[in-house]
């Protein structure tokens, strides 16, 4: 299994297992948080290139911060909280927007991060 496998199984809404996390972790040569990190950084740059969609982004995003706030989850980096945090509002869509306004702004806080070294 690879980053890209566990982002797959992410944003098909099925829970990451730790074993699964910690296995790609060690062949890459990273950390758990590090991996989380860029797990982050590439969902975030992929959707910013339009190769992956909304809903499957938001869909990774919202299982790894299930993961990493999970019972034994090492809990997420600010960076990759605030990747979580800029799909987020693309969720609900308010009175008198669209769902491009909403993922527009998605993309303006994505623009705010800062993805050097995205993928």
């Amino acid at each position: 299994m690879k980053l890209d496998d566990l982002i797959e199984t992410a944003a098909s809404n099925l829970a990451l297992s730790p074993g699964d996390v910690e296995s790609v972790a060690r062949e890459s040569g990273l950390t758990v948080p590090e991996l989380l990190d860029q797990f982050a950084r590439t969902v975030a740059t992929r959707y910013l290139r339009d190769e992956y969609s909304y809903g499957f982004a938001d869909m990774a995003m919202n299982q790894l911060l299930g993961f990493a706030h999970g019972e034994t989850g090492p809990g997420l980096s600010d960076f990759a909280r605030q990747v979580y945090d800029a799909f987020d509002p693309g969720e609900y869509i308010r009175d008198g927007e669209t769902a491009d306004q909403t993922e527009q702004l998605t993309r303006e806080l994505l623009g705010h991060i800062g993805l050097v070294g995205g993928r």
